[in-house]
């Protein structure tokens, strides 16, 4: 492991972001991983049904679920990146 994981780094947080100040370098890369991320979807699907065996209503349904599973995770993630914890409910009281 590098000291740069490890915190011997002296960058700032946003310093390690500078990749995504250019909005235009920003989309782009979300665009590309966006792609990346649909064409595995249909690729699992396909090895789902040709090589599992699995019909295509069992490999749409896991597909659900590994969708969900990454929903709930970008949610998480997000809310750490930000510096907040989820709302443990749908009325969630800001004191301070």
């Amino acid at each position: 492991m590098s000291a740069s994981c490890c915190g011997g780094e002296q960058r700032s947080w946003s310093a390690r972001w500078v990749f995504f100040a250019d909005r235009v370098r920003a989309n782009l890369t979300t665009m590309l991983l966006s792609g990346a991320l649909s064409a595995s979807f249909l690729l699992f699907t396909f090895y789902l049904q040709d090589e599992l065996g699995i019909g295509p209503l069992g490999a749409g349904l896991s597909m659900l679920l590994i969708a969900a599973a990454l929903a709930v995770a970008g949610l998480i993630a997000g809310a750490v990146v930000i510096g907040r914890s989820p709302a443990p409910g749908p009325a969630r009281q800001q004191t301070g």
